[in-house]
């Protein structure tokens, strides 16, 4: 990053909250909730991943392609046997976000 380039930077942080846990794998709301799951592979390894609420909106998700793209970024192969394996949570997110003008200001 160039010294030109600082103006176009920005930081944001999002603070999780109201989770609700024990959930069926569709039994969140997009673009409202974010989601988390993990599971244990047939060897014992334990996964899990998680998206943001804004993510699945975002790329055009259902909540079937969430699942297989959360599965997929733990670095597993999806199958729908899978679906009834996931301990499934979902969160909500308050984000603040400030622009590097806004920072240098401070």
């Amino acid at each position: 990053m160039t010294k030109k380039e600082l103006h176009c930077l920005e930081c944001s942080v999002s603070l999780l909250h109201d989770f609700r846990h024990g959930l069926e794998w569709n039994d969140w709301e997009i673009g409202i909730e974010g989601v988390q799951v993990k599971w244990r592979s047939p060897n014992g390894s334990q996964h899990s991943s998680t998206f943001l609420p804004e993510v699945a909106r975002e790329q055009g998700w259902d909540h079937l392609d969430t699942m297989k793209a959360l599965v997929e970024k733990a670095g597993q192969s999806f199958h729908k046997g899978l679906l009834g394996e996931l301990q499934v949570s979902s969160y909500k997110s308050s984000k603040a976000v400030l622009a590097y003008d806004e920072y240098s200001r401070l």
